[in-house]
């Protein structure tokens, strides 16, 4: 006679515990049994852990939206303006007019300007050699070019009688980029950037014209500031009075 025997009620409860055991460690619910627990008892629902990565990567989201615009700010390149300086001006500035006001303020006008002259030409290969200064003539067509990142300084041999200044600028060949600072220095040494520009590089011709107002008695100096390697500004400069 073969005897078969019968699994107990707590043997099915076993294996359903086992069942549930191996559900929870996989992370899953065991929500997902049909039918009574094996034991007649009421089974609580034990639901899974909330999806943390997805609400990391809300959060994540969140936060981008706040900073990106504050680091497309903080990185947005303004386009700004040529920003020049005067140049060496302050030193020749200084000296012509320690000795303009050295002459006789009875002097004409006219014969002031030939002893600044003189004072000029016996101080541009001596004291002011190493800066290099270019004397600013008025009603005169002063041509030159400016080549690399090299610079070149006008300034004007005696204070302006005039109250207003006219300059002309005519870039007539090269590709190089350059600044054009034109300043007026007091008696006081105080340098006023006046007029500020930026010849943008490329080939081509161009002219700038302004009229200044508010120059008398003032020194005036124009400063060329280079910006290429090795391409140069070739120009024209006239000022008038």
């Amino acid at each position: 006679m073969t005897i078969l025997a019968a699994r107990s009620p707590r043997g099915k409860a076993n294996g359903a515990r086992k069942k549930d055991a191996s559900v929870r460690a996989s992370g899953g619910s065991t929500r997902d049994r049909v039918g009574p627990h094996p034991t007649g008892q009421q089974e609580k629902c034990i639901q899974s852990p909330p999806d943390t990565l997805h609400l990391g990567e809300n959060a994540m989201l969140r936060k981008l939206a706040y900073t990106l615009p504050v680091v497309s700010a903080l990185f947005a390149v303004p386009n700004l303006a040529h920003a020049g300086t005067c140049g060496s001006v302050t030193s020749v500035a200084s000296d012509i007019w320690q000795k303009y006001g050295s002459l006789a303020p009875a002097l004409p006008y006219a014969k002031k300007v030939e002893e600044m002259i003189k004072f000029w030409n016996a101080n541009v290969g001596n004291t002011w050699a190493f800066l290099g200064p270019r004397k600013l003539e008025t009603d005169t067509t002063l041509k030159g070019s400016v080549i690399g990142q090299g610079d070149r300084v006008f300034i004007a041999p005696t204070p302006s009688n005039e109250n207003s200044v006219t300059i002309k600028l005519d870039k007539i060949a090269g590709k190089a980029k350059t600044g054009v600072t034109v300043c007026s220095v007091s008696e006081s040494g105080r340098a006023v950037k006046i007029w500020d520009f930026t010849a943008e590089k490329g080939a081509y011709t161009k002219t700038w014209s302004k009229t200044i107002n508010g120059v008398k008695d003032k020194v005036i100096t124009i400063h060329f500031d280079g910006h290429s390697a090795s391409k140069k500004f070739k120009y024209e400069l006239e000022v008038s009075q």
